[in-house]
């Protein structure tokens, strides 16, 4: 008799393919997620669902599908996997994840166990799996350790909710906001884009968390990292631990550089010394100087063709009309930019400019569609503030925020052209008259938005202008904070009154 080998499924049952809760993992206090254990043909699995509240908001489930949208293209070793929006029993549409078995950075940190050589570890991983990102144009922008899982053995990182991420192939402009205390300052500013060097910060970040006692060159690149400058931060994730294996200047040979670069200094300017007296300049007579520059600018006027006067307009447009003598006023649409009277008498010729038509054509509609983009977010959180913000998110919106966010997108391109700072100045106001037109013609919507999202939150004075109580500071004048378009409060000074 021969034996094979072979399973007893004799009495197994086995379960149909829906996806089956076993245990709630985890629910975010101030956050719209639940985060699930489930089963689904004998296999774990992460699923994200929404809590009661946001079910049948629209705004977040769109938020569950574009992290599936960011995470299904990511194949790398350190950063989680989606497999699809699935709708669970009880819980609705769900983003199914793959099951990390581990536990998060933040809890390993929280145990003390965590070595420099572990560290080093995990840092390369993040800054490895980071990089992966950033090389298909995805910041991440909520690198914190509670999100990042670490398997017990290796370790083994796993980057896990990109909820909050952002790529240029989403049409909608990044959100404000992040992680206080983890995400880049930059990031909370309104208008601001989203870079891969607001992950390096949060990489920093990071690193002091790790090791908060660390010194040497792991505090070292740890601050560059987060550096208030991001120009000033590494140029990328990959760069983070390369930079950790160099070591710093020698105090010694710092000084000896700073003194022989003082030398050298001194040297290159008694060369030039030398070199003016030998052409016979003199530094003690003023006329002489006088003389001199007088004769070299002659010699310039003579030489001056059409071809530098066209090089030098290239280079910048500003500095043109600002240096040559040829243009007495420029004029930008309707509003002329005059010279004074006196700087027109050594003015050989008058000429106007104006923008292309075609520069104010596209100006226009990258107006339109900002203000659409802007309109559409701002009506989808008043759809939810009741639920998901705070009654300053209906400040925000009373003072039209979202009309300065979309002009602050315009202006950005605006800065990019090689036009003066008068024509971009120009150029702004008639993006602020389109965006204007637009809230003209949406009014009634906004205006519906924003009653029904007061009424939900017991907001009185949402159709005032939101004001702080005006305080005596003498002088019969009183001080008061109005928020501005521009989402920041600004002190106003008034004059008091008979009445007060």
């Amino acid at each position: 008799m021969n034996d094979t080998s072979g399973f007893d499924i004799t009495g197994i049952e086995f379960s149909d393919s829906g996806y089956h809760i076993l245990r709630l993992v985890h629910e975010s206090e101030t956050g719209f997620c639940r985060i699930l254990e489930v089963k689904h043909n004998g296999r774990l699995y992460i699923a994200k669902s929404l809590k009661p509240e946001y079910r049948n908001s629209t705004v977040h489930l769109e938020f569950l599908k574009r992290e599936y949208e960011i995470i299904s293209t990511l194949y790398h070793p350190s950063i989680i996997q989606a497999y699809g929006i699935e709708t669970i029993p009880g819980e609705g549409p769900a983003l199914i994840l793959e099951y990390a078995h581990g536990i998060t950075l933040q809890s390993y940190i929280d145990s003390k166990e965590i070595t420099t050589e572990i560290a080093n570890e995990i840092l390369k991983q993040i800054c490895d799996a980071v990089d992966y990102c950033h090389n298909r144009q995805i910041i991440h922008r909520d690198l914190k350790p509670s999100n990042i899982v670490v398997y017990p053995t290796g370790p083994i990182i796993k980057l896990i909710d990109f909820n909050f991420s952002y790529s240029p192939s989403f049409t909608d402009p990044p959100l404000p906001g992040g992680t206080k205390g983890f995400s880049a300052p930059e990031q909370f500013h309104s208008g601001s884009d989203a870079i891969p060097a607001a992950d390096i910060w949060s990489i920093g970040k990071i690193m002091q968390a790790m090791l908060p006692d660390a010194k040497g060159n792991w505090r070292r690149v740890a601050d560059q990292c987060m550096n208030t400058t991001p120009e000033l931060r590494p140029v990328s994730a990959k760069q983070i631990p390369e930079l950790l294996k160099k070591r710093g200047i020698p105090k010694r040979l710092s000084t000896i550089s700073i003194i022989a670069s003082l030398v050298l200094i001194v040297g290159f300017l008694f060369l030039i010394f030398s070199d003016q007296q030998n052409k016979g300049i003199s530094y003690n007579s003023s006329s002489d100087i006088q003389t001199s520059a007088n004769s070299n600018i002659s010699r310039s006027e003579n030489n001056r063709n059409e071809d530098s006067i066209i090089d030098v307009t290239q280079k910048n447009p500003d500095d043109h009309y600002q240096n040559l003598e040829e243009f007495s006023n420029k004029e930008i649409g309707s509003t002329p930019i005059n010279i004074k009277s006196e700087q027109k008498d050594s003015l050989n010729k008058v000429s106007n400019t104006k923008i292309p038509e075609s520069i104010i054509a596209e100006a226009k509609n990258r107006a339109e569609k900002a203000a659409a983009i802007r309109f559409k977010e701002q009506i989808s959180i008043l759809d939810t503030v009741s639920k998901a913000t705070s009654a300053e998110t209906i400040y925000l919106a009373k003072v039209g925020h979202w009309r300065w966010k979309a002009k602050q997108d315009v202006e950005k391109w605006i800065k990019t052209l090689h036009i003066s700072e008068s024509e971009k100045t120009n150029l702004a106001a008639i993006v602020k008259d389109v965006v204007g037109e637009y809230d003209k013609a949406h009014h009634s919507e906004f205006k519906k938005a924003m009653h029904d999202a007061a009424f939900s939150k017991g907001v009185i004075w949402v159709f005032n202008t939101p004001e702080t109580l005006r305080k005596p500071i003498g002088n019969n004048e009183y001080e008061k904070e109005v928020l501005g378009e521009d989402g920041v409060w600004h002190k106003v000074i008034e004059k008091g009154s008979s009445n007060d």
